[in-house]
């Protein structure tokens, strides 16, 4: 198999859609296959490669299989690949995003520690792994000790937690692949 292309004529929502719906299959199948099996099945390298894709039709100069050759040309599109894997490094829920863009925005994020659904189910895993991500950082004598001593109630979690330079580049890389800002709105059910 020979291939060549140059350019990349793709739209980004076409290319950041395939790229997420093929990681939203591949983290649904590791979830589901992780307790069977240790490595990649063929089915999950071919969501990686399906993912990556539309991202190398613009870089890829020249494949051949037989041969195991891969030439690639990587010029104003090198900006997109580091965006790919940045993002795909740090993917986050939609409910990580907004929590992101309400500290970004000093929109309060409020979480009812009273409620275990709220609280346990969904904040504090988003805001433990948006920290593991380098995402978020614990103010100074702040973090979840000093949040789960207060009385059980609605706190807002910024009181507790901000926002990192990376967390902050996250927000504008994912807002310059997206094509335009985020908005208080983008997170309305």
């Amino acid at each position: 198999m020979d291939t060549q292309h140059s350019g990349n004529s793709l739209p980004m929502t076409f290319r950041w859609g395939i790229s997420f719906a093929c990681l939203a299959f591949l983290v649904v199948d590791l979830a589901l296959g992780i307790p069977q099996r240790h490595g990649f099945s063929s089915f999950e390298a071919v969501l990686v490669l399906a993912g990556a894709a539309p991202w190398l039709i613009g870089v890829v100069e020249v494949i051949t299989i037989g041969g195991a050759t891969l030439k690639l040309r990587i010029d104003k599109n090198e900006s997109d690949i580091e965006t790919l894997k940045f993002m795909i490094e740090l993917a986050v829920s939609n409910y990580e995003l907004r929590c992101l863009f309400s500290f970004r925005e000093k929109i309060p994020f409020i979480t009812d520690t009273s409620n275990y659904l709220d609280y346990e189910g969904a904040c504090k895993p988003a805001i433990i792994r948006l920290r593991g991500l380098g995402l978020l950082r614990n103010k100074r004598d702040a973090g979840f000790p000093q949040l789960e001593s207060q009385p059980k109630g609605k706190r807002d979690i910024r009181d507790y937690f901000k926002i990192t330079e990376r967390g902050q580049q996250y927000l504008k890389e994912y807002e310059r692949a997206r094509g335009r800002p985020l908005q208080a709105e983008d997170f309305i059910p």
